[in-house]
């Protein structure tokens, strides 16, 4: 059984929440969403059948990280949605 992998941050100069969410019947966090008590829930990223290493929100917060595998992540910018791939340069990796 997968280790269940949550994640629940606020958004730095933001009311957002982070979190991972999934379905009752689907994968433990199929999804990350960002949670307002103005805007309800949006998620901003599908996660497939992949547990995230880790979910981050880039420090000035218009960014989550998302760690899918060792040196793999994703970049989601949160005011147009667009997601770049990361590679392990990103993370300092020699």
């Amino acid at each position: 059984m997968a280790t269940q992998r949550t994640f629940a941050s606020t958004r730095r100069a933001a009311s957002d929440i982070g979190v991972t969410a999934g379905e009752l019947a689907g994968p433990p966090a199929s999804r990350v969403a960002l949670w307002s008590p103005e805007a309800g829930v949006r998620v901003v990223y599908r996660l497939g059948d992949v547990l995230p290493g880790a979910v981050l929100f880039r420090a000035d917060g218009s960014a989550l990280i998302v760690a899918l595998r060792a040196n793999e992540a994703v970049v989601v910018d949160l005011r147009t949605g667009a997601v770049s791939p990361s590679t392990a340069d990103a993370f300092g990796a020699q």
